[in-house]
């Protein structure tokens, strides 16, 4: 064990406060079980789903046509068909392998691993029920994705860098493998996307520009159609739409006056169909189901899809229903009906399914149930927005807690904070155990949802990225101002958790505001984005320019300098605020040499910086078997954070 680990765990295990309330957290939402749902002949359900330590795929026969996702088996018809598909305790794995996922193949007669160890990741087919094993692939790259197709399994390896870029196919016919495709450019990575059991997309791109594939799969073999040139300027999304004559890429562009265009390509012929949809609303994505497309034009506000069919058999007309919902909803992902779309509501303790009958237009609320099964009442949620009185723009926070008798905002509570601010990622809100522990833990948690993430749509990404970056640093510290002038938190017990390229506005922040947080827990952190994007060895000095900017161009590289955490480390010298890192040696994204010497930079100038380098972990820092080092981390850092209580 080298240095560094073993004061992290020597340090973060003197320190017991909150460990029984975050074990709980864990413990509470392992009890989760997926809903039962069906996906063509059968019913499934992922019961005890706590991977890798448990898991029990459970299947019944369908013998009618109801698609409907169900609570408990008692409401199945045939409840007495019971399989065990699946069991996670007893399938063996060598001693130094950790089982990430489990898919079902798209014909259902067979379960595909994904099992990674300190040399590599790896899949292995197996036979349903008798768990017999059919095939192993070696070393293959979970970043892409793979495909379980019904005629074999397509999948990437990385090259240099960590970066997936061939791509491979192994049919159960013969199980010899074939190279398909080697991607030379640096800046791309290779994408595999699951369309259906005969065919998916394969996109080779950066975050601008690219290329993608259709392949389409028989047991005599496949065939691949090529997308060489983007669909428009800027595609917001790519799918496959199929007549009984022909197939089509469709996506999504935008006309001069900012109006929804359907592009539809013909996947032999190229030939070329616009059609401008109409509607003012901007559509995120596109979803084929059978003859319909369905468009999510959802944003932060609202929930709202469009559902588009052709009339009379025409390219040229479209029929268009509009579906709106109360809550943050989605296509529910096990929706596998011809007949009715499925949608999931989720409201960050709660979720709902609903359904859409293709045939009648009529939507329904099928149940409802709580995620957390013990005093679901006592938790809360709600969104607030800074006042434009002395900033220039209004930020969004989301705000979680747990009140025994109130849903009023707490005051004065303890707080840790979390924050991302790019590629337009919209900021994650979903429970999870992180999130969990910290309100159990009587925290409030505060999501600050600056410019540069996709919280309020692409202008707001935009005036957070390459030379707006300040924006989103200057975001988050007026953010957190305004709780603390509103008395919502406790200025002196405020702890940030962010991850990636979060962490650059971590970095900043410490060295604008030293002393605003008591602690910072940052999880594969990019913090020296200067040097980086300097190095042309690195990746990231070729994919990342459309984020960041070209930093051969003097103003920006000036511009990345001003804020770049490492060439600014300086004016954090002597803060309180106690740094914990966790980093993945396996990681492909972020350089951890970086990190630390970010991490020894802090310490010798008087900042405390604790550093873990998990040998066995990717991107994250952790893999799903590393709970109790998880658990010890969060409790030292809630234990920091709210020390001045203590």
């Amino acid at each position: 064990m080298n240095q560094s680990n073993e004061i992290f765990l020597n340090t973060i295990q003197e320190k017991t406060h909150y460990k029984r309330s975050i074990s709980s957290a864990f413990q509470e939402l392992k009890k989760w079980n997926s809903l039962i749902f069906r996906r063509g002949r059968y019913w499934y359900q992922f019961d005890n789903w706590s991977i890798p330590n448990t898991g029990v795929i459970k299947e019944w026969y369908a013998e009618d046509n109801d698609w409907i996702p169900k609570v408990s088996s008692s409401s199945l018809d045939n409840s007495n068909s019971l399989k065990i598909v699946f069991d996670v305790e007893k399938y063996t794995l060598p001693d130094d392998s950790i089982l990430q996922d489990v898919r079902i193949s798209s014909d259902e007669s067979y379960i595909v691993l994904v099992v990674s160890s300190l040399r590599s990741t790896n899949l292995i087919g197996i036979k349903k029920y008798t768990m017999e094993e059919l095939f192993i692939i070696e070393d293959i790259s979970v970043e892409s994705s793979f495909y379980l197709g019904k005629f074999g399994v397509m999948y990437t390896r990385s090259k240099e860098y960590g970066r997936p870029s061939k791509l491979f196919y192994k049919s159960f016919d013969s199980f010899t493998e074939e190279e398909l495709f080697e991607e030379n450019e640096c800046s791309f990575r290779l994408k595999i996307v699951h369309i259906d059991s005969n065919n998916c997309f394969v996109k080779s791109v950066d975050f601008q520009k690219g290329r993608i594939f259709l392949y389409s799969f028989d047991r005599t073999g496949f065939v691949k159609h090529s997308y060489t040139e983007t669909i428009a300027p800027t595609p917001r999304d790519i799918a496959l739409f199929s007549t009984e004559k022909a197939q089509y890429f469709l996506g999504l562009s935008s006309t001069e006056e900012r109006k929804d265009q359907l592009i539809l390509r013909e996947t032999s012929s190229g030939d070329r169909v616009s059609i401008t949809l109409p509607y003012q609303d901007r559509a995120r994505r596109v979803h084929c189901i059978g003859r319909y497309i369905l468009l999510d034009c959802s944003n932060a506000a609202n929930s709202v899809f469009y559902l588009a069919t052709f009339k009379n058999n025409s390219l040229r007309e479209l029929s268009v229903n509009k579906i709106t919902f109360d809550e943050k909803t989605t296509l529910y992902e096990n929706s596998f009906s011809d007949r009715v779309l499925l949608f999931l509501e989720r409201r960050t303790f709660y979720e709902k399914i609903l359904s859409f009958d293709l045939i009648e237009n009529t939507l329904k609320t099928e149940f409802e149930r709580p995620i957390i099964k013990s005093n679901n009442t006592k938790y809360f949620s709600k969104v607030i927005w800074t006042k434009k009185d002395s900033y220039d723009v209004s930020i969004p926070i989301s705000l979680f807690w747990k009140s025994e008798d109130t849903d009023e905002l707490p005051r004065r509570k303890k707080c840790i904070l979390s924050v991302y601010g790019a590629y337009g990622k919209n900021d994650n809100s979903d429970l999870d155990e992180i999130m969990l522990s910290i309100i159990d833990a009587g925290f409030i948690y505060a999501i600050v949802h600056v410019r540069g993430g996709g919280y309020l749509g692409g202008e707001w990404y935009r005036s957070g990225k390459a030379l707006n970056k300040w924006n989103s640093i200057r975001d988050f510290i007026e953010g957190v101002n305004y709780l603390r002038e509103n008395d919502v938190i406790d200025s002196k017990r405020l702890g940030l958790i962010t991850s990636s390229a979060g962490g650059i506005i971590a970095g900043a922040v410490l060295n604008e505001e030293k002393n605003l947080l008591q602690s910072i827990l940052l999880f594969s952190p990019f913090i020296n984005p200067y040097d980086t994007l300097q190095n042309p060895n690195d990746p990231l000095s070729k994919t990342e320019i459309a984020e960041w900017g070209d930093i051969r161009d003097p103003e920006v590289k000036a511009y990345i300098k001003s804020y770049s955490p490492m060439q600014n480390i300086e004016k954090a010298r002597d803060s309180n605020t106690v740094i914990v890192n966790i980093l993945g040696e396996k990681d492909p994204y972020i350089n951890n040499n970086e990190v630390i010497e970010w991490s020894k930079k802090l310490n010798s100038i008087g900042v405390k910086s604790l550093l873990y380098l998990n040998k066995a972990a990717g991107h994250g820092g952790f893999t799903p078997s590393d709970v109790p080092l998880m658990i010890d981390t969060l409790n030292y850092f809630f234990e920091e954070v709210g020390r001045n209580n203590l």
